[in-house]
């Protein structure tokens, strides 16, 4: 049931007959959802409902749609860029889909040690917090809980917040939204009937927008940054690609480049929300994928799932199995030396390279 629907929102598949019925309660239920929608951020507008401002600068990483634009590596690239230019620098992120969730705010990595894990954390807090060292993450249904937590014990001055585009309750300084390019604008349609979470002209509100492509040979994207522009947008625009950083063993055997999946059998696994750019990703390293496993996004793993690997592995005995770094972190507590399974650090990369200098530069001008 999973893909027929998962078909059903994805806009560049083509209409099928038999689901016209429900396509047309979808478009019902998308538009009883952006009259909720606009009467919320009204309540905002109007002060009925309060927005908190945090006595520290502001920097929200966010979208306009459902799924994967590489939010979780681009917070990372941002928030290690910013420690880097010496500010003190902590990640709020609400820790979506943790199974312990809750009100209380959680403290997942302090300035030098790892404190929580993925059931209090959630997957990519967690994954934020193994790829920035010297950067706090801390997890709260309220972020501004979070920041208030961060400035208290960490003396932070800089909040980077994972996903905040939509997050009325907390002002920023600075919203940066990214937009998946292998999905043209005009095709978008409103949840649920789409995986728009809000209407087009929101793009007015950002101060930058990023066009994420799947290589850096899909970076030619002038017909998107005009539809950009056609939104109401007048700020910079900027593309960028995900990019094959590293493979890590599971076993702790030494870190590898992905040029060593060049020709080699891979069996690759994931539970995120958009497992064809993982696949994609692989490819284009070289590998011969004789099979991939897809699983639910934010996907917890059972010992079943893992013994149900196991057996495939020795089923057709791959060079190697290939997961995310997001499914990694739940994966590792069944590390055992007969589950050859290694994860695949992914980042991001400005195209061309040099744009990520104006980037930053426009970032820093937030924090004069």
């Amino acid at each position: 049931m999973r893909r027929p629907l998962r078909d059903l929102i994805d806009e560049t598949s083509s209409p099928q007959q038999g689901h016209a019925l429900l396509r047309g309660l979808l478009r019902c239920a998308s538009f009883g959802y952006l009259q909720l929608h606009k009467v919320r951020q009204l309540a905002y507008k109007a002060g009925l409902k309060s927005t908190v401002r945090l006595p520290c600068k502001v920097i929200s990483i966010g979208n306009i749609t459902l799924g994967g634009t590489g939010k979780t590596p681009f917070t990372e690239k941002v928030a290690l860029a910013l420690r880097n230019d010496g500010h003190r620098v902590a990640i709020l992120s609400r820790g979506y889909a943790r199974p312990k969730h809750g009100d209380d705010v959680v403290v997942v990595s302090s300035e030098t040690d790892i404190i929580g894990d993925f059931l209090t954390a959630g997957d990519e807090p967690l994954v934020l917090a193994h790829n920035c060292p010297g950067v706090p993450v801390v997890v709260a249904r309220q972020r501004a809980a979070a920041g208030q937590k961060a400035i208290k014990d960490f003396g932070t001055t800089v909040c980077v917040l994972d996903d905040g585009f939509q997050h009325w309750q907390m002002a920023r300084d600075c919203d940066v939204v990214l937009l998946d390019a292998s999905k043209p604008l005009k095709n978008l349609k409103m949840f649920p009937a789409g995986t728009l979470r809000e209407s087009l002209s929101a793009l007015r509100r950002a101060d930058m927008v990023v066009l994420m492509a799947k290589s850096d040979e899909d970076v030619q994207l002038s017909e998107m940054t005009e539809e950009v522009q056609r939104m109401g947008f007048t700020g910079p625009i900027f593309r960028a690609t995900y990019q094959a950083e590293s493979v890590v063993p599971f076993n702790g055997s030494p870190v590898e480049s992905p040029e060593c999946l060049r020709g080699k059998r891979v069996v690759a696994i994931c539970g995120i929300a958009q497992p064809e750019s993982f696949f994609a990703l692989l490819r284009r390293c070289g590998a011969n994928l004789i099979r991939t496993c897809v699983y639910s996004d934010h996907y917890i793993y059972r010992p079943d799932d893992i013994e149900a690997l196991r057996k495939l592995a020795q089923l057709l005995k791959p060079d190697i199995m290939l997961t995310t770094q997001k499914d990694f972190v739940k994966m590792v507590k069944y590390r055992t030396d007969d589950l050859p399974i290694s994860y695949l650090k992914i980042g991001v990369a400005f195209c061309p390279a040099e744009d990520e200098g104006k980037f930053l530069q426009n970032l820093l001008q937030v924090l004069r």
